[in-house]
């Protein structure tokens, strides 16, 4: 299919570690003279977090590109950082100003972006559930809305892994483990949501899962750190809050035996 944009490359850019290119989006079909569908989503700015993009340089962040999206014939990359649209410059954005930037034009978009590494351990998995009866066998930890799951950054609220099941979907592929950090599930984004919300998508999968992860944090010292910063929390309901078993005969028994402590 043709191309939906055109690009530059600044490779040798003085100011960035990192390559920085001009892509153009050319939202206008060519047809229908309508808008298509842009096709990706952000994350960050100066007054969110992005985890796990630029934890240690805020910004404003690529966090999902839709297949079939006009973003999605470019060059961008899920991670890439969005330094400036039609020349308004987002490095001290806040969220929703980067949000306006990229609704001003309905059918052109010149982004800047800069190709930062993505992060540490990420890529994409496709485990085949044969039996749709099997548990998938995984507990998760974090969101927004709940406790810090990460014992390293207290402002993550990304969506980890807190324990796996013995005998379930997961725990029998063998490549995901306790500690690491779920982005995507299936084309839909854990990032920016709450547990329940993860729990929800996670309960809604098709025999064919594809899950995009990272690394997280090591599940060892996760398990020794994470005690000690319950008591920041409301002590009546800190510990049901903390994990979601994906399997919900054995999240019930989880809550029972909270309860009963």
């Amino acid at each position: 299919p043709p191309s939906n944009g055109s690009s530059a490359v600044y490779g040798d850019a003085s100011d960035s570690p990192f390559p920085v290119e001009e892509i153009t989006l050319a939202l206008d079909d060519g047809s229908t003279g309508q808008p298509q569908q842009m096709g990706l989503s952000i994350c960050g700015g100066c007054d969110y977090a992005s985890h796990p993009f630029g934890t240690t340089e805020p910004g404003v962040f690529v966090s999902r590109i839709v297949p079939g999206g006009a973003a999605s014939r470019t060059n961008l990359r899920v991670g890439d950082r969005i330094l400036a649209v039609n020349g308004r410059d987002l490095r001290q954005a806040a969220h929703h100003e980067a949000v306006a930037a990229l609704k001003e034009n309905r059918y052109r978009l010149k982004l800047r972006v800069r190709h930062d590494p993505p992060p540490a351990g990420m890529r994409t998995l496709t485990i085949h559930r044969v039996d749709k009866t099997k548990k998938l066998g995984i507990t998760i930890t974090g969101g927004v809305g709940s406790p810090p799951a990460n014992p390293a950054d207290p402002t993550d609220e990304g969506i980890f892994v807190s324990r796996l099941t013995p005998g379930g979907v997961f725990s029998e592929d063998g490549r995901i483990k306790p500690g690491m950090r779920l982005l995507e599930v299936n084309g839909r984004t854990l990032l920016g949501v709450s547990r329940q919300e993860a729990a929800s998508i996670l309960r809604d999968l098709p025999a064919e899962i594809r899950v995009v992860i990272c690394d997280g944090f090591p599940a060892e010292p996760a398990g020794k750190q994470q005690p000690q910063a319950r008591p920041r929390q409301d002590p009546s309901r800190p510990r049901l809050e903390s994990t979601t078993s994906i399997d919900r005969d054995e999240e019930v028994e989880n809550l029972k035996g909270l309860q009963a402590q």
